[in-house]
């Protein structure tokens, strides 16, 4: 009721509609059925798949997706191998203009996670690691950054477990990850990372 509330004060005011899309970890049919009645626009249920995504987006945004821009350049250096093109593409051409933005908000959010995780160790906190490497594995996949987030996989998997002997050294392998990541998204076009 608030969220249709919210939004007829924005229309009656002449302002465009904001679409409003439900982002869940519940799958069920009655949990899509339940957004959508609350108000809802759309409704994607995690992991998010790209496809999903780009769906919805193109929907509400009227954006077609089907112009990809070339996949970034195909060199063998580990900070190629960062990136999985073709997703790292598709984000891009689904999000246009606030691509950027959504990379410089990664590129914030990922060391931050990185030292989260480190005091968590120190802290012997191993919820903490786990929800903090849980947290990197899902935006590092949505990016494309299938190594960092294959990296982060295993840590939370060992966290969720109580093995915390190699923790320390899957932590230095993440931010290893994170600086080739960085490499190679400061060689890919149009998203504006500063070198």
């Amino acid at each position: 009721m608030k969220r249709r509330a919210c939004c007829g004060k924005r229309s009656a005011a002449g302002s465009p509609r904001l679409p409003v899309i439900a982002l869940t970890a519940n799958a069920m049919i009655e949990d899509h059925e339940r957004c959508l009645a609350a108000g809802m626009d759309g409704y994607l249920a995690k992991p998010v798949r790209l496809e999903g995504l780009c769906e919805l987006l193109e929907r509400w945004l009227s954006r077609s997706v089907s112009s990809l821009s070339a996949p970034l350049a195909g060199a063998t250096s580990p900070a190629a191998a960062a990136i999985d093109p073709t997703t790292f593409t598709a984000l891009q051409a689904c999000l246009g203009d606030t691509f950027p933005e959504i990379v410089a908000a990664f590129l914030t959010d990922a060391p931050r996670r990185i030292a989260a995780m480190k005091d968590a160790l120190a802290q012997s906190d191993a919820e903490r690691l786990c929800r903090e490497a849980h947290s990197l594995k899902s935006t590092s996949a949505t990016l494309g950054a299938g190594v960092l987030s294959a990296l982060c996989r295993t840590l939370e998997q060992e966290a969720k477990a109580g093995q915390s002997a190699r923790a320390g050294r899957r932590i230095a392998g993440i931010e290893q990850a994170l600086g080739d990541l960085v490499l190679s998204l400061e060689s890919a076009p149009n998203t504006r990372v500063a070198a």
